[in-house]
């Protein structure tokens, strides 16, 4: 049978203690990767202004450049939205999203083809109403060619030559949405939102780390006496010398 601190058992000990531990530690490491993620995101958007940047790569990127052309020549991205009053305010009753592929140019000339998909999320301010009606109003919010625009997604190489870039022939890659999630596109840089965010992950990384550490504090001893048990299957000596003098004292009576 094994041997225990007190009520527990030394094997129980780790695992009561030791999974409290992981417990911190794993979601700690969970935030840590993303904060990271998000900062070398943030990154790769400001590098993308610097037309000295290092070569592409894949996986998941911010990206900023210049609308260059579309598969039709129309607006890559346009989202019509209808609103109705409701008080002194308007609300909105409805969406419409209309994507298209497009190029992305890169300041360093790179071209990236863009695949918006069929639902993106375009940040961009609402043009002035295109009508409206004492209930009712219509409002636009359009990406451009030649327009200037961040995005956020996940890179690939598209494996054609000409498949990101037809008209001046370079090696071409592709920009789509993440798995389960929208591909991003913004009028204005998203490295200030993405770095907000990571400084927060980091936060719950530092608070989950510092309540590990207390908890190795507090148990410290839990965790000698568990692992002195199963290894040398004696009480440690604290324990030990306490014992020794419980029995002189039984002996002496």
């Amino acid at each position: 049978m094994a041997r225990g601190v007190g009520e527990i058992t030394g094997a129980a000990a780790i695992g009561s203690v030791g999974g409290t531990a992981l417990a911190l530690l794993i979601p700690a490491l969970v935030f840590w990767a993303l904060s990271r993620r998000l900062r070398r995101q943030a990154a790769l958007e400001k590098a993308s202004l610097d037309p000295t940047m290092a070569p592409l790569a894949n996986g998941p990127v911010a990206l900023a450049g210049t609308v260059e052309v579309s598969d039709d020549g129309a607006a890559p991205v346009e989202v019509v939205i209808e609103e109705r009053r409701d008080g002194t305010d308007w609300r909105e009753v409805s969406r419409t999203v209309t994507a298209r592929p497009f190029v992305l140019r890169l300041a360093s000339g790179v071209a990236v083809r863009i695949e918006p998909g069929a639902d993106p999320l375009l940040l961009d301010a609402l043009e002035p109403a295109e009508w409206s009606r004492e209930q009712r109003r219509q409002r636009i919010a359009r990406l451009s060619v030649n327009e200037p625009v961040f995005v956020r997604g996940v890179l690939r190489g598209s494996g054609d030559p000409r498949g990101g870039d037809p008209y001046r022939g370079a090696e071409a890659f592709v920009l789509s949405a993440p798995p389960r999630r929208r591909l991003e596109l913004s009028t204005e840089a998203l490295s200030g939102a993405l770095e907000q965010r990571a400084d927060e992950h980091l936060s719950r990384c530092v608070v989950l780390l510092s309540v590990l550490v207390l908890g190795l504090v507090l148990y410290l001893d839990v965790y000698f006496a568990a692992l002195w048990w199963l290894v040398v299957d004696t009480p440690p000596p604290r324990l030990q010398s306490t014992s020794t003098s419980g029995s002189c004292s039984s002996r002496a009576r």
